[in-house]
């Protein structure tokens, strides 16, 4: 089963990456916080796979990113400073 909605993928993508990585920081004993993020590709990978529709970047930096002005879901969070609006 594949999302039409894009919102529903990447929100969905992020939470599966989440519960594998969570599992396997406790599996392994090495669960550390403060290492517990996922990189814009790796969502974007993910969430292609759950998707029917094309996943672009910017749902993930801007529109999707609490730390982004212009969001529209904020479900995301940058790590470190944002870059400058061009």
């Amino acid at each position: 089963m594949k999302f039409e909605n894009v919102t529903d993928a990447v929100w969905t993508a992020t939470a599966i990456l989440a519960y594998n990585e969570y599992f396997r920081g406790l599996h392994n004993g090495l669960f550390d916080t403060t290492k517990f993020y996922f990189k814009q590709p790796d969502i974007i990978k993910k969430a292609q796979e759950l998707c029917k529709k094309d996943v672009q970047f910017a749902r993930t930096s801007q529109w999707y990113s609490a730390d982004h002005q212009g969001n529209s879901h904020n479900f995301l969070r940058s790590q470190g400073a944002l870059s400058p609006a061009v």
